[in-house]
């Protein structure tokens, strides 16, 4: 997967999280939490192909897990 294609599919699946949290956290929360995980995935990386769906799950679950008020607050 090249760097274009790995940005896109980051996008996808950012976007579907903010879907998901969509009145529940701030979407600028929401892309801050998956940048997170994507740069911890993509740090020391030898294969992309992956990343954007792990950072999907992880973001994912950590919203998940996140309190109401630390969403709404999140920034």
């Amino acid at each position: 997967m090249n760097d274009a294609d790995l940005d896109y599919h980051l996008e996808v699946r950012l976007d579907a999280l903010r879907r998901e949290f969509a009145g529940q956290a701030n979407p600028e929360a929401i892309t801050a939490v998956g940048r997170k995980h994507f740069e911890h995935l993509h740090r020391d990386a030898t294969i992309n192909d992956f990343i954007p769906e792990l950072t999907h799950r992880f973001a994912r679950e950590e919203l998940m897990n996140a309190g109401h008020d630390q969403l709404l607050n999140a920034a």
